[in-house]
């Protein structure tokens, strides 16, 4: 579906009226952090002076059949894509899309969000307070859900100004002067997820308003219409590239999207028997020292940011088990004393109703209490423990369970005499707090640039020489300062044009975060500084609530949720377009750092509420009543980025196979939310859980495009590589990201190409593996292989983001499955089987895959080391074979777009199969047709002749 709007500008004699008409925005207008959602400089005044006037001519255009070549058997010969689509000649097709044609999305299209707590009214929401009843350090409870509304701005043609904005009263009964549009997969889950099946409770209603949207009425005499709802969700559905499509009309969308309650530890402490191994590790890893140049503030901002992050779970982890420690000690004195045990989980109706359970409030009490023999001459701040369990995801058993475990750990914490001292902490905290502060406060080597072209914070780049550990002198001949990240895209990710923003900036975030809960004081100082980091991949705009939302004012320095596609449900990582650009779109390839971004954005939000709830309580102080408002709003914003981004990521880069027909919403009976709905109700479509067609047999999508799915990755096509960049980073909200079902139907193919392949142990992605294998049920397994890591797996570009303390305390944390995977008695080992040959696994050691990998070299070598070696990146050794050289028309960028492909970094084309398009700096591994599991049945390499800039 497309609409475009033209303008005709034309002589008009008016000596009547002098009148100023305005198309989009004002250029320059870019909404904001606290402003409305609109696109920068899209418009322009025309007219003015009685002399010209603009004239909207609008086209709508809809694509009634994806079959166009006869061959493709999800569009033709019958084939529905899955959706059940009954329209076997498309003729109904057609005429719906006719009787709807008149009316279209307009130019004030927009999407908005407002905060609630379920079962409030928005009287009992709003902004952030500060009395007597909020918690000292905390704040206000933060909200439970956000209301998303798409607001499609419907127009008509066929009114007398030729494109005028209706309302929804003037629409008729039986839908012919509705605007149609279509919802996606994860549309349709969220809306069956909502209130009466996708009834949204407005503003000012407790959650009973009737559904915000409908399907396509049957007609009078359908025989399924067995209980006066609209007709069946499949009858009109589509398919594409992501799985069924259906028609829907309205003038607004809304639902409500629960949100992640978002916090540095697991649901659970550690399980005992792990804690002492979990010690050792951190004894270790609390000395970790950040590389000299990223101290100083020189090379790339994706892994410098991963080593800051890296530091921070460290100080995170530790602090939790000396918490655990602290509270243990605290309650025997308490017993001594004669005082109650306090550190049970409570009720069960306390825990699960969201209240702050008693063993939360109880480390409160203890903070700043000592073992005896630990260091009081080193001052570290202490932190609450938050284990509590959320009614919506725990039953009242895992409470319980948490109750007896709880206890158990806190004694082997107590136990444990190798805890490093306090004055470890402080040192570290102080590397950590000089490490993220370096690349905020101008002093950076590689200085972040604010580009008022596009609106944002860009790196400048770093030309990073190995042999002096520093960047090229950046000052050109005339003095002037040069930025080399804007002439080229490919240094630094592309970060200079926009690619990947939001992975990068979220581990700097993060680890900022991390600083700010310890030294809420630093926090509030760098406030501003932080926000520039945020506001650039995560500006909230107004809600739609308004006065509940937190926010006020605008920024209009950046574009909200930059790299978010609410439409689509997720983000894009790429920016601006290469030239020549991509011809399948947008793409992103790691769902899960853009998860582990927005993750970061909530935290970092929360501990600024609390740093401003501290300060205005200690200093009485009302002024930060405001502030505490902006960072609530971060902290909410961060949360529904977080939602809306783990349910799209579940939904297509999470991939069930077709006989695994459980559907999203957990039941079986995929067409309905819980099958047939009261009369008094719509059914909402919910699509099966299988979206893809049978040919795509992998469990993961490596990298999502507009126009395409791909089982490969930037920076190689083994199989490990696409699952593992879908699993990192490893933090607290990866348990709500990896349902149990999908990591036990992946881990098998995962575990498998690993096993093979030296490669993914040296890279660190086997780290990856024993997460996932905890996650199924293989705790023990897990644990006991993770001490066999490497050293080396955590400094290479798989690993380089966690450490060991990070992997134990994941494996320690997964919660109990009572049906483990079982698991190949055959397989003695993980990352390389016994006998395996290296080298033949797709990858050949030592060779470039693209820009992305070369800057992936050891880190302690060199910062953007993007410019590879004479030959261009490539090891001339390496055998091209089954890829022989490309045909011309594939080099000019023809024959589909297959000659995109870098021709320095990944000039091995795949022209058929799975990963057609996709580009690799190895060669493919060819599979003739029918193998099981081949992403490739045929390659080309691209050659010189293509262009060095390719």
């Amino acid at each position: 579906d497309a609409s475009s709007t033209y303008e005709e500008e034309e002589e008009e004699e008016d000596d009547d009226d002098d009148e100023e008409f305005t198309v989009g925005e004002e250029e320059g207008d870019v909404g904001g952090a606290w402003g409305g959602m609109e696109d920068r400089g899209r418009g322009r005044r025309v007219g003015g002076g009685g002399s010209e006037e603009a004239r909207r001519l609008t086209v709508r255009i809809a694509l009634s059949s994806n079959c166009t070549s006869g061959r493709n058997p999800t569009y033709c010969s019958g084939g529905d894509g899955g959706v059940g689509n009954d329209d076997d000649d498309g003729s109904e097709y057609e005429s719906l899309l006719r009787a709807h044609s008149d009316v279209y999305p307009g130019p004030e299209t927009s999407v908005g969000y407002d905060f609630f707590t379920p079962g409030t009214t928005k009287e009992e929401d709003g902004e952030a307070k500060v009395n007597e009843e909020d918690d000292d350090e905390g704040g206000a409870p933060p909200p439970g859900a956000a209301r998303v509304k798409f607001d499609w701005d419907a127009r008509s043609m066929s009114l007398e100004d030729g494109g005028s904005e209706i309302e929804e009263e003037e629409e008729v009964e039986d839908g012919g002067n509705h605007l149609l549009m279509f919802a996606l997969p994860h549309h349709m889950d969220a809306f069956a997820d909502s209130p009466s099946y996708g009834g949204v409770p407005d503003s000012d209603s407790n959650g009973d308003s009737p559904p915000s949207y409908a399907v396509i009425p049957a007609d009078d005499d359908d025989d399924d219409n067995d209980h006066g709802a609209p007709r069946h969700f499949c009858h009109f559905c589509q398919p594409t590239l992501t799985g069924p499509a259906c028609p829907f009309f309205g003038s607004t969308w809304s639902y409500v999207e629960p949100l992640p309650t978002l916090r540095f530890t697991a649901s659970r402490p550690p399980v005992p028997e792990m804690i002492p191994t979990l010690i050792d590790a951190l004894a270790k890893d609390i000395d970790y020292d950040i590389p000299a140049h990223y101290r100083r503030g020189a090379g790339d901002t994706y892994f410098s940011g991963k080593l800051l992050a890296r530091l921070g779970r460290v100080l995170m982890i530790g602090e939790e088990l000396r918490g655990l420690r602290r509270w243990w000690w605290e309650e025997e004195e308490e017993e001594d004393d004669g005082g109650g045990d306090g550190g049970e989980i409570g009720e069960h109706s306390a825990a699960r109703d969201g209240a702050e359970s008693p063993f939360l409030r109880r480390e409160r009490s203890a903070a700043g209490r000592h073992r005896p023999d630990e260091d009081e001459n080193a001052d570290f701040p202490s932190l609450p423990l938050e284990y509590d369990l959320s009614s919506a995801t725990s039953p009242p058993s895992d409470v319980d369970a948490l109750a007896n475990l709880v206890p158990s750990s806190r004694a082997a914490a107590a136990d444990s005499s190798d805890l490093p001292p306090s004055s470890s902490f402080v040192s570290a905290l102080e590397r950590l707090r000089s490490g993220v502060e370096v690349w905020l406060d101008g002093s950076a080597e590689t200085p972040f640039v604010y580009d008022a072209a596009w609106g944002g914070l860009v790196s400048c780049g770093c030309l990073f020489e190995g042999d002096t550990g520093k960047c090229r002198d950046n000052v050109n001949k005339d003095g002037q300062m040069h930025c080399p990240a804007f002439d080229d895209p490919g240094l630094n990710f592309g970060n200079g044009h926009y690619n990947d923003h939001h992975f990068h900036y979220g581990y700097h975030v993060l680890a900022a975060a991390v600083v700010a809960r310890f030294d809420p004081e630093w926090g509030r100082r760098n406030f501003e500084n932080v926000l520039l980091l945020v506001r650039d991949i995560a500006t909230p705009f107004e809600s739609t609530g308004g006065e509940g939302s937190g926010g006020g004012g605008g920024d209009h320095s950046f574009p909200p949720f930059r790299h978010k596609d609410f439409y689509a449900g997720h983000s894009w990582a790429s920016g601006i377009d290469p030239s020549p650009p991509y011809l399948n779109g947008r793409n992103q390839e790691s769902s899960s750092e853009a998860i582990a971004a927005y993750e970061a954005v909530g935290l970092y939000g929360d501990a600024m509420v609390r740093a401003f709830t501290a300060s205005s309580v200690d200093d009485d102080n009302d002024g930060d009543a405001s502030l505490i408002a902006r960072a609530a709003h971060v902290r909410d914003a961060g949360r529904l980025l977080a939602a809306t981004e783990l349910r799209s990521s579940d939904r297509y880069w999470h991939v069930r196979l077709q006989g695994e027909e459980e559907d999203a919403g957990g039941d079986d009976d995929a067409g309905t939310k819980n099958g047939e709905s009261p009369s008094s109700l719509l059914p909402v479509p919910v699509p099966p859980a299988s979206l893809y067609p049978e040919e795509y047999d992998e469990r993961v999508i490596g990298v999502m495009w507009n126009t395409m799915a791909q089982f490969q990755t930037w920076f190689g096509n083994d199989p490990f590589l696409a699952y593992g960049i879908q699993l990192l980073p490893l933090t607290a909200i990866s348990e709500e990201r990896d349902d149990l079902k999908w990591t036990k139907s992946m881990y098998p193919a995962f575990a498998s190409s690993c096993e093979e392949s030296a490669v993914c142990t040296e890279q660190g992605w086997s780290i990856l593996q024993l997460a996932v294998l905890a996650t199924v049920g293989r705790r023990s397994d897990a644990s006991e292989r993770a001490l066999s890591v490497p050293p080396e797996s955590f400094e290479s570009a798989g690993g380089n983001g966690h450490s060991l303390t990070n992997l134990l305390w994941y494996i320690a944390t997964r919660p109990n499955v009572d049906d483990p995977l079982p698991l190949n008695a055959e397989r003695v080992g993980f990352g390389h089987a016994p006998g395996a040959d290296a080298e033949t696994d797709g990858v050949v050691p030592g060779s470039a895959k693209n820009a992305e990998e070369e800057a992936k070299a050891p880190i302690d070598e060199g910062g953007d080391n993007n410019d590879g070696d004479e030959n261009g990146g490539v090891n001339v050794d390496v055998d091209d074979g089954d890829c022989p050289p490309c045909l011309e028309e594939i080099c000019r960028g023809g024959s589909d777009g297959l000659g995109h492909c870098p021709v320095k970094a990944a000039p091995y084309v795949c022209t058929d199969g799975p990963s057609r398009g996709g580009c690799s700096g190895a060669p493919w591994t060819v599979s003739v047709e029918g193998d099981e599991g081949g992403p490739c049945r045929g390659c080309c390499k691209l050659g010189p002749e293509c262009g060095d800039g390719r």
